[in-house]
Order: C-alpha cells, then structure tokens, then sequence
C-alpha cells in the first residue's frame, strides 16, 4: 500500500476513491511544495546524484532554501551545498 489508507480496491471504486482524496487531501497541516515532495521522492528512491540534483535545482528555483534542502536530504547545509551546487544553471547565480 503506498499511499496511506488507500487499498487497491479503492481504485476501482469511484466513489470509495473519491472518499479517500477528500479526506487525505491537503490542508494547512500537510502541504508542502511539489519540488520538495519530489526532492523527497529522490531521496526515498534511491535516485543517482545526477536526478537528485535536477530537483535539488528545481526545488531551489521554486524559493526553497538550501536549509530546506539540506534537511530533506539529510545533510547539512554545507555539504548540501557543495555535493549540488554543480546543479544550478549558471544564470541563477
């Protein structure tokens, strides 16, 4: 089940699926940025350094600190820094 609550047989039931997004759809709580989420999917993934930096880019390009990233990531800002910064079009800088 990969996404919390939701069971195959939901998605094929209309109306059962259409339950399921009202009530875990997102609300102040739980939203956050699709660059971030997608950053995080990367990380999760196991994704190689060359798709992990295109978010990282994404992300940042999107008003995402490196803070941010760094946490996501699971390193610190520096090292963040230093393993994507390689990643940022030159005319962001």
């Amino acid at each position: 089940m990969g996404m919390t609550g939701l069971t195959p047989e939901m998605l094929d039931n209309d109306e059962a699926l259409a339950d399921w997004c009202e009530a875990s759809g997102p609300s102040p709580g739980n939203e956050i940025p699709v660059a971030e989420y997608l950053l995080r999917c990367s990380v999760e993934d196991g994704d190689d350094e060359q798709q992990t930096g295109e978010r990282v880019a994404t992300a940042l390009s999107g008003g995402t600190s490196w803070t941010r990233v760094a946490e996501i990531l699971g390193v610190s800002v520096d090292e963040a820094e230093e393993r994507f910064t390689h990643a940022i079009p030159y005319s962001w800088v």
